[in-house]
């Protein structure tokens, strides 16, 4: 059955002797809430839950012993959201464990003294119970939920999600403090998610979700899984409703990196993008300087495409593209500054046109029409296969269009028209 206070604070210790037995179990499905601070104590047979298991109290919730459960495990330290009061407290040198079953934690804040908060298999979701914030490594929020790298080593989980209706800010996350989180780190922030001060690596994916603005300022790498970043979440009109990169930064990613920010696009300056198996550029990027996109940097397996689908601008500053394959659902230009597309694996080759080229880089009429600059230049180790470039398709490249290949070049069934051509 469930058990309650309707006022203060509620207590419970199964081995109030400190024996040689005693523990505090819970029946699957019990939910135990306190209108005040809810303390667990269960110092010889620990604190046990048969399954399913509901934690609330208002005032903060304290296990001073190891809690394991065998089904999902809903932990609410903070139930009234009021804030000011109500952290999750796991005391020195205990474990809390759900058995590779869900958990969920509200807080207002974490103090993990303890040596681990793992959901195994499962996910674990934390929330910012007053939406103050959070405070993701080696930056606090102002009254938000903090984690320290070291707590954030602490925690593991397939995927592990923090949640918060104000802003996150990450500071100097290593990818040691991330490796126990075996799937992907997920920042889902309704205002802002900020990366300042120290530069952030996990070990595995990322995904990052603001309402309002991802705005970062410092290198962000993955060492495996994804990169996504998504400055526009809720995809209506807020303040900013973009990603904002300041200048200089590379980020990197060892798996596919997609950069979204539906209302306010994506901005930077002589930005870096680097990724192992794909670049997608979802909504309108912006850079004051030049662009660089690696979009396939391990060059070794057939994936690895420069994918658009808003509007790419560099303004009159040079655009570099490596790829497997582009992918061109808008505009790319790079104004009064050359572009460069290099084909990544140097051995498939390009095909320019209405030729297909099997694993190759594969840039149609159409997606030449994309594009505007003043010097345009392909490159590949393999072969050049151009088939009906129109006029229409090759218009918006002034100055001299360059082909640069180790392999043969061949001028292939259609006629092709170009303002100026190198070969």
């Amino acid at each position: 059955i469930g058990l309650s206070t309707d006022t203060g604070n509620l207590t419970i210790d199964g081995d109030i002797d400190n024996g040689t037995a005693g523990a505090v179990n819970f029946a699957t499905g019990v939910t135990v809430a306190s209108e005040g601070s809810l303390t667990l104590d269960g110092t010889t047979g620990g604190l046990v839950g048969a399954g399913t298991l509901d934690l609330d109290a208002k005032t903060g919730i304290t296990l001073n012993d190891n809690l394991t459960t065998a089904g999902t495990t809903d932990i609410n330290a903070d139930s009234d959201g009021t804030g000011g009061v109500g952290t999750l407290t796991l005391a020195a040198g205990k474990t809390l464990s759900t058995t590779n079953n869900i958990l969920t934690i509200t807080a207002e804040d974490l103090d993990i003294s303890g040596t681990s908060i793992t959901s195994g298999s499962a996910k674990t979701t934390i929330t910012d119970s007053d939406n103050n914030g959070i405070g993701l490594g080696a930056t606090a929020s102002t009254n938000g939920l903090d984690v320290s790298v070291a707590e954030l080593t602490k925690i593991t989980g397939a995927d592990v999600e923090f949640v918060s209706a104000g802003n996150i800010d990450v500071n100097g996350l290593t990818a040691a403090s991330t490796a126990t989180i075996s799937g992907t780190l997920i920042l889902d922030s309704a205002a802002d998610v900020n990366f300042v001060t120290g530069a952030s690596t996990t070990t595995n994916g990322l995904t990052v979700e603001a309402d309002n603005q991802v705005d970062i300022d410092v290198a962000v790498t993955t060492t495996a899984g994804n990169l996504s970043i998504d400055g526009d979440a809720d995809n209506a009109a807020d303040t900013n409703d973009k990603v904002d990169i300041a200048t200089g930064l590379t980020l990197t990613t060892a798996g596919l990196m997609t950069l979204d920010a539906t209302t306010g696009g994506i901005a930077g300056v002589v930005l870096t993008l680097n990724a192992k198996e794909g670049v997608t550029i979802t909504d309108a990027l912006t850079t004051t300087d030049t662009l660089t996109v690696n979009a396939d940097t391990d060059a070794d397996d057939n994936t690895g495409t420069f994918t658009t689908g808003g509007a790419v601008s560099a303004g009159s500053n040079a655009i570099s593209i490596t790829a497997n394959d582009v992918v061109l659902g808008s505009t790319l230009s790079s104004g009064g500054a050359k572009t460069t597309i290099t084909d990544s694996d140097s051995t498939d080759g390009v095909g320019l046109g209405a030729t297909t080229v099997s694993n190759g880089l594969n840039l149609s009429g159409t997606e030449l029409q994309n594009i505007t600059s003043t010097g345009f230049e392909i490159a590949t180790g393999g072969t050049v296969t151009v088939n009906g470039i129109t006029a229409a398709n090759s218009n918006n490249l002034s100055g001299t269009t360059t082909l640069d290949a180790t392999g043969i070049i061949t001028f292939a069934t259609g006629a092709s028209i170009f303002n100026t051509l190198a070969v």
